[in-house]
């Protein structure tokens, strides 16, 4: 479950500590239910030969009010 927090949930206005730029909020926001996926598959011929397949994705569900 994704949930904003109360700062993207406002108009107001708030400084991105990681980016230090100014954002405003939107409270049209709504949940989301994450769900991840993730597949990895290794090979390895040898100590030095290895083949490696991986993938992943996300699926959004909105959550209704």
């Amino acid at each position: 479950m994704s949930r904003p927090d109360f700062r993207e949930f406002s108009f107001a206005s708030f400084i991105d500590p990681e980016t230090d730029r100014i954002t405003i909020g939107n409270p049209g926001l709504q949940q989301v239910d994450v769900k991840h996926y993730d597949v990895r598959w290794e090979y390895y011929f040898s100590p030095k030969e290895v083949c490696l397949l991986g993938g992943s994705g996300k699926r959004l569900i909105i959550q209704s009010s």
